[in-house]
């Protein structure tokens, strides 16, 4: 539907980025500040290439972002990135980003973080949405794995499905971490990891379940019918109480994707497909979690009354 004249458009009232300032941070050393407006008269609303010599700072504005809008800020994640050569104090390192809606800016420092529980909501919707991938974190799902078959397991409790909604017990992530801390201490009795191991099944199997047809629908977007995700296969985590110590461990930590090629079953897909196409079903199961997050749990999306229409 077209906006009556005088009136924005749905797709003019989202919230945008209108600059990124950075201080003593990676390439950008103190006291002076580097402001980069994104949002001019003349490129509303457009998508930004960003490109550049070796040092200009393109990772540094990478790394800016994700850590403003991570969605579990990490404690010393600016401590670590400050830069190393201004000799400047702490206090005044900053990343600050303003928006299009016309309120204070959001401000990171080495202190405090806007997206922390109860900070900007600008900042936990963005998250909410965002997917932050390097060359890296499409390696991890490949040839990181080595020569086995890709097991994406921690990858999926430490980003995929770390905060996939679970109700009443928070996300899965921080279930899997209850699940690990229910072990016995001492002596055998082991009720209570077997509970937590039947509830994160029962979540993580709806997670995967979830995020599976996805990916699916967006591999194929990406590759036609060449390339085929059957299935993201998932094991059935347990507790193995061993006599000895160093036995007790949790089996079953498996997230697996089965590949076809043309009808030929891939179990190592990252000796098989070209860079190409195994950075292509990296992209869809990343991009497919924070999809099925989002369908799964709209009601997140307007917990600061934003309208969905609006912050998308």
């Amino acid at each position: 539907m077209m906006a009556a004249k005088g009136e924005l458009s749905a797709r003019d009232k989202r919230l945008r980025i209108n600059s990124i300032t950075l201080r003593d941070f990676r390439a950008f050393p103190g006291p002076d500040e580097i402001v980069i407006n994104l949002n001019t008269q003349h490129k509303q609303g457009c998508n930004l290439l960003l490109y550049g010599e070796n040092g200009a700072g393109k990772s540094s504005l990478f790394e800016a972002f994700r850590g403003l809008f991570a969605r579990r800020p990490k404690l010393n994640f600016f401590k670590n990135e400050k830069n190393v050569f201004s000799g400047q104090p702490d206090k005044d390192a900053r990343v600050l980003v303003e928006f299009t809606d016309g309120k204070d800016p959001a401000v990171w420092t080495i202190s405090d973080h806007p997206g922390k529980t109860g900070g900007d909501p600008r900042v936990l919707l963005t998250a909410l949405r965002a997917v932050m991938l390097d060359y890296r974190a499409l390696l991890d799902t490949n040839y990181g794995q080595g020569r086995k078959r890709p097991n994406l397991f921690d990858i999926g409790m430490d980003l995929l499905l770390a905060d996939w909604p679970v109700v009443g017990r928070g996300t899965l992530g921080e279930l899997w971490r209850d699940t690990q801390a229910a072990k016995p201490k001492v002596g055998w009795n082991d009720t209570k990891v077997k509970a937590a191991c039947a509830d994160f099944n029962t979540e993580f199997a709806a997670a995967v379940d979830a995020l599976t047809p996805i990916a699916q629908d967006l591999l194929k977007d990406l590759l036609g019918d060449a390339v085929v995700l059957d299935q993201l296969e998932y094991g059935t985590v347990r507790y193995v109480n061993a006599q000895q110590r160093r036995d007790r461990i949790f089996e079953g930590r498996l997230l697996q994707p089965r590949i076809t090629y043309r009808t030929h079953g891939l179990e190592q897909p990252q000796f098989f497909l070209n860079e190409a196409r195994q950075s292509a079903l990296a992209l869809a199961i990343y991009l497919a979690a924070r999809l099925a997050r989002l369908i799964h749990e709209p009601a997140a999306l307007g917990r600061a009354g934003f309208d969905v229409s609006v912050a998308a």
